[in-house]
This record gives structure tokens, C-alpha cells and sequence, in this order.
């Protein structure tokens, strides 16, 4: 915490020293190119530098990118347009995680500054954040209408062509897979550093298995600076598909040596219980992805159907089975799989205590009136014999 603290000092007065002698270019349009958070903390340009900031907060919660945005924003309040100011206004006003109010705030602004590039920018980005917690045709609509406004005043950039391929390949009401790839392959093509494009190129790449694509994207994205873990998570499940276990363990590895996200190496520990080899491998790896996961639903069942079909354990499978489905109640290949123990559980039941028991009680009550009957028998005899005598004393008499 103290190095952290020390080195955020640092980056405050380096980017004050930098506000005095940096020449003042371009204006906050540049983010079209440049959407990632820290490429525009690192680029020579204070206003994109002061935005990167106030993004930087959002992502992070940590106050001092904002207190650093403050400072820095007020050195060169007066190179702002009014637009900017107003979007600048909205950033150091919202509170991480907080979608809607800023949502609505940028909509109303886009009414008020019609020809504003980086008010429909920033209302295309909370509006579509929005939109993945709860769709909404309308909102879809919106943003659709937002990117052909920024097209029609700046033309295609980065940042629209990003935010239309994902509608395009996901959208029910404007899907165009097809050309939402052409785009986003053409764009990339003339951008292979802007990591956004990048990481949704890899995405839909995988998505539609083009297995070719993903090596070449691969030997691309391994020389950038900055890689994004969700990426080379895809990376590695791609390599795997593929049967390539060199790559795919050479992923895996600068996961574990460079990720410190749970999600991350949850996944990464299931992804090397899969290419394991033996049995008692895979199932450290998965329960190893259960340390940092214990709700990994695919880890969870990959344990059941390991112990099942190894140790025929069935209680143990049972359980990672069913706490998997309670995780994710829809998995077609558990649910078989359940159904196939409770039909062997009943098939061993019938055998190991059902029949035997049956057949004891058989036997028992076989038992039981053999000795009924011998019973009766004797007590027959007895009752003859006490007869006889009896006859036998009054003839004497």
C-alpha cells in the first residue's frame, strides 16, 4: 500500500511537470483512436492524460487518479471546449460502477450539443454498459443512431467500428455477424496496436471458430505491451481446441506468474486440468481451480465425471454433480450424467440390499412357519400322548 501510495505521488508530479512544458495538441476527438484507459494516461497529451485519470478512478475506485485528474484538469482548465468540460463535469461527478445517472446525464447532454463527438462517445460507452446488464431494444437503438452521428461528422473510427461489430454479432434485431467481422477485420488490419480492437477481434475470432485467424492474431498480441488476461484465457482455450499443448501450457504459465484476478486463474487452473494426463492430475488442477473459484461450475463437474469415471465413486461424483448444476441448471451433459448414477444406484441398490433382504425375509418366513409348524406337530404329539395316557389310567381303574 505504502509503494503504491509513493509511486501515485510520483505520477502526480510527474504529470504536473509535464502540464508546463508539453505543448498543448489535439483535443479529447483522440479518444476515437484511443479508448483504452491506460494508453490515454501515457499518451504526451494533458487533456487525454486528465481523461485517462477520471476513467482510470471509475475502473479502480482509487481517489487519487481523481485527485490527480482535479489537479491536472485545473492547470489547463481553459483548453477545454465546453463540450469536453461538460463530459469532464460528468466523469469527476460519477462514482465507480454507477451506470445509469451518467447514462442519462450524457443523453440529455447529446440533445444540447448535437454535433458533440465525445458526448455521443461517452453516452455510446455508459449506454452500452447499461445495455449488458439488461437489454433494451430502444437503448440498442440509441447507440446505433450515436455511432452513425459520430460516422457522419468524423467518419469510421476505432471506437465506432468496436461498439458496432459487437451489436452487429450479438444483436437480435441487427445482427450481421458477417460484416460486423469484415468491419472489425479491416479496422484492426490498419490498428494492430489499439489493444480494444485487438481483444474483440481474439473474442469473435473464438467464437466463430477461426482457428487459422487466432494463430495469426496470436503472434501479433504476444508483442504488444500490454495484455489483457481474458484474452489470453481465450488464447489458451483456442490452442487447446486446436490440440496445440506446448502453446497452450506456455499461456497457462504467464497466466499463473503475472494474474492475481481469482476469475483468471480459476479458469487457467481448469484449462490445465484438462491437458493433464493422468486422472489424479486433473483433479488437483480442477479442485486447485476451486481455490480461487469454489462456484467454477465446469471445474465442479469436470471433478464428478472424473471421479466417476475413475474411482466409480459415486456418492463423491454425486456431489460435485449436483453442486455444479446448482451453479448452472442448464448443463445438458451433468444432467445426463445424474440420471445415469441414479439408474446405477438403484441397479446396485436392487442387488446389494434390496434382493438380499427380500430374500431374508423369504427365508426367515419359511423359517417361521417350519418352526410353526413343528410347533404344531409337537404339540399334537404331546396332546396324543397325554390322550393316551389318560385312556390308558381308566382302563387300570
Amino acid at each position: 500500500m505504502k509503494a503504491r501510495n509513493k509511486l501515485l505521488k510520483k505520477l502526480i508530479i510527474v504529470l504536473l511537470i509535464i502540464s508546463n512544458i508539453v505543448i498543448f495538441g489535439g483535443d479529447l476527438e483522440q479518444y476515437l483512436q484511443i479508448f483504452d484507459t491506460d494508453s490515454l494516461i501515457n499518451q504526451e497529451n494533458n487533456k487525454l492524460n486528465t481523461l485517462g485519470l477520471y476513467l482510470k478512478f471509475l475502473e479502480t475506485s482509487n481517489e487519487e487518479y481523481k485527485n490527480t485528474a482535479n489537479l491536472l484538469r485545473a492547470r489547463i482548465y481553459n483548453d477545454f471546449s465546453a463540450d469536453e468540460s461538460a463530459v469532464l463535469n460528468i466523469l469527476s461527478e460519477t462514482l465507480p460502477n454507477q451506470i445509469n445517472i451518467p447514462e442519462k446525464k450524457l443523453y440529455e447532454l447529446s440533445k444540447l450539443y448535437k454535433d458533440s463527438v465525445i458526448i455521443n462517445a461517452f453516452y455510446i460507452e455508459f449506454a452500452y454498459k447499461s445495455l449488458t446488464e439488461e437489454y433494451n431494444a430502444t437503448k440498442e437503438k440509441l447507440i446505433m443512431e450515436s455511432i452513425e452521428k459520430i460516422e457522419k461528422l468524423n467518419g469510421e473510427s476505432p471506437f465506432t467500428v468496436y461498439y458496432k461489430s459487437i451489436i452487429q454479432w450479438y444483436s437480435k434485431i441487427n445482427s450481421n455477424p458477417s460484416k460486423a467481422y469484415e468491419n472489425l477485420e479491416k479496422m484492426y488490419n490498419n490498428n494492430r496496436d489499439n489493444i480494444k480492437l485487438s481483444q474483440l477481434i481474439v473474442r469473435l475470432s473464438y467464437e466463430s471458430q477461426r482457428y487459422d485467424k487466432i494463430e495469426e492474431l496470436y503472434s501479433v498480441y504476444t508483442t504488444l505491451n500490454k495484455k489483457d488476461e481474458k484474452t489470453m484465457i481465450l488464447f489458451a482455450k483456442a490452442f487447446q481446441e486446436m490440440e496445440k499443448e506446448n502453446i497452450t501450457r506456455n499461456i497457462l504459465e504467464w497466466l499463473i506468474n503475472n494474474s492475481n484476478k481469482k476469475s483468471i486463474l480459476s479458469s487457467t487452473y481448469e484449462i490445465l486440468g484438462d491437458i493433464s494426463s493422468t486422472s489424479t492430475q486433473k483433479i488437483n488442477n480442477y479442485k486447485k481451480s476451486l481455490e480461487y473459484d469454489e462456484k467454477n461450475p465446469n471445474s465442479l463437474g469436470k471433478i464428478g465425471m472424473e471421479y466417476y469415471k475413475t474411482s466409480k465413486d459415486k456418492l463423491i461424483s454425486r456431489l460435485y454433480l449436483q453442486k455444479a448444476l446448482y451453479y448452472k441448471n442448464n448443463d445438458p451433459e451433468i444432467i445426463k450424467l445424474l440420471k445415469e448414477i441414479d439408474k446405477e444406484t438403484k441397479i446396485t441398490g436392487l442387488f446389494s440390499y434390496i434382493i438380499p433382504l427380500s430374500l431374508f425375509v423369504i427365508i426367515f418366513g419359511i423359517l417361521l412357519l417350519n418352526i410353526n409348524k413343528f410347533k404344531k406337530n409337537k404339540r399334537k404329539d404331546e396332546e396324543n400322548n397325554d390322550a393316551g395316557e389318560s385312556e390308558k389310567n381308566n382302563q387300570n381303574t
